[in-house]
């Protein structure tokens, strides 16, 4: 079998960054053999990044550097003892969901109350109305670092 060497070239397209197009030379093809010279690749959705980002609790905007929100439904085991050993446990959704869990570290010495409720925003992650209580938060100061904060906080129904 006949081994050919291909070299592309990377040249950006377009206004959309994820669109390039790649072109091909191939070297030393027999007159037998062909080639596409070039193949255009486009992504379809741009993958968002999360500049712009804008955290409240509680009227309260944080200088947010990071933020989380976790959804998680518990199961119940209902496996019975009759069951032989090796056998997958069978589980079941909780009759109760628990709450969405929010987490967001921040910059800034801002300390909300333990136990306190209000409402919470955070578009970019597809919170845009709902009530939280605060479950609990710390601050950190280290030599030559930004104070920064930790806040936890889970979604009332």
């Amino acid at each position: 079998m006949a081994k050919y060497t291909a070299t592309f070239t990377r040249t950006a397209t377009g206004t959309t960054p994820a669109t390039v197009a790649l072109t091909s030379s191939l070297s030393s093809l027999p007159s037998s053999v062909t080639a596409a010279s070039s193949v255009s690749i486009s992504a379809i959705d741009p993958i968002p990044d999360s500049q712009g980002s804008v955290f409240t609790f509680g009227g309260i905007s944080f200088v947010a550097k990071n933020i989380k929100v976790k959804a998680a439904r518990p199961t119940i085991d209902v496996s019975v003892l009759s069951a032989t050993g090796g056998t997958v446990r069978k589980l079941q959704a909780a009759p109760l969901k628990d709450s969405t869990v929010i987490t967001c570290e921040y910059f800034g010495s801002t300390a909300p109350t333990i136990g306190s409720s209000g409402a919470v925003v955070c578009e970019a992650l597809g919170v845009s109305s709902g009530n939280a209580f605060c479950e609990d938060f710390e601050l950190t100061a280290a030599v030559g670092e930004l104070i920064t904060g930790n806040l936890s906080l889970k979604l009332t129904g």
